[in-house]
């Protein structure tokens, strides 16, 4: 096996592991999801604290906070697959926002299954982890691409 095929598997289980723990997440009571979220606030606000006050790390701002960076990193990963899969760039890219998309739809619609709200804002938020990796993996891409071609 190929180093390219060995990536993409490795990819591929880190995109459905990605998935399995947002999705898990979205399926835990409000009271679950709670009780989570605070222990986390609790473990990290000494860390952000030190940036943006301590005061402003409520477990509001550290669950929107969780789900830009749960998506963002799905974004990565999906956008990873997706230039080892196409050379079309423009295709993958919006292939992976696509898929981002869909993922945090379905992610607030687990959440009414978990007798929680879904909410069309945490699906914005999602979409925007997704977006900025996405952008974020294409652009390194395109420069390393850049520069391969001038040498």
């Amino acid at each position: 096996m190929n180093k390219v095929k060995i990536l993409r598997c490795v990819l591929i289980v880190l995109i459905a592991a990605t998935l399995m723990f947002i999705w898990s997440n979205s399926l835990q009571t409000r009271e679950d999801s709670l009780e989570d979220s605070e222990a986390v606030t609790n473990w990290i606000r000494p860390i952000l604290g030190a940036l943006i006050g301590e005061e402003n790390v409520t477990v509001h701002f550290v669950r929107k906070l969780a789900h830009f960076t749960e998506f963002a990193v799905l974004g990565a990963e999906l956008s990873c697959l997706a230039l080892l899969l196409t050379k079309r760039r423009l295709r993958g890219l919006l292939s992976c926002l696509a898929a981002g998309l869909l993922a945090g739809a379905i992610d607030e619609s687990l959440q009414l299954l978990g007798d929680r709200g879904a909410q069309v804002r945490d699906v914005l938020l999602d979409f925007g982890g997704v977006l900025a990796a996405v952008l974020a993996i294409h652009l390194l891409a395109y420069l390393h691409s850049r520069r391969s071609a001038k040498n």
